[in-house]
């Protein structure tokens, strides 16, 4: 396991999109036409756009050593402190203004619950944002990798996950 890079989003878009695809409604909300290749390429630029923007971001991935391709992905916030301000997503993904004012308003709902639990907080905090693992590789223990990361990280900080 190891800390991504910005080629990895590519991937690690394209597991998240083959986890989340056409079942989860948010997700399609957020992130429009997905499953074609300008969607994922879409998709890869906001998720690495967003680790970009946002200081609290730990992206992790877990490889197959034997095909050496990316299984695994995750995206970690880490907050030692309470955040000044929060990242709103932007760009100009959907096909007109009224799909983007949908997409931003699910994604406000969305984080509410994240948000109210990061400034409860009595110390510092993991929050998981993102974790998934590609299909055809679950069951292989990519995600406990994944996990174990950061409760090893909690412990080292003496922090909430």
């Amino acid at each position: 396991m190891e800390f991504c890079n910005d080629v990895d989003m590519v991937r690690g878009f394209s597991i998240v999109a083959d986890v989340f695809g056409d079942r989860e409604p948010y997700f399609n909300v957020a992130f429009p036409n997905n499953q074609t290749a300008k969607g994922r390429a879409q998709g890869a630029d906001r998720l690495l756009q967003g680790v970009r923007g946002d200081s609290h971001a730990r992206t992790l991935k877990v490889t197959d050593t034997d095909t050496g391709k990316m299984i695994g992905f995750a995206n970690w916030l880490v907050y030692e402190d309470k955040p000044d301000s929060w990242n709103e997503p932007g760009g100009d993904y959907w096909d007109d203004e009224d799909q983007k004012a949908y997409a931003a308003h699910l994604y406000k709902e969305y984080m509410k619950p994240r948000r109210e639990g990061v400034e409860a907080a009595k110390g510092p905090l993991l929050s998981l944002d993102l974790l998934c693992v590609d299909p055809k590789h679950q069951y292989r223990g990519a995600g406990s990798k994944l996990v174990k990361w950061s409760v090893e990280l909690a412990d080292q900080m003496n922090a909430e996950i």
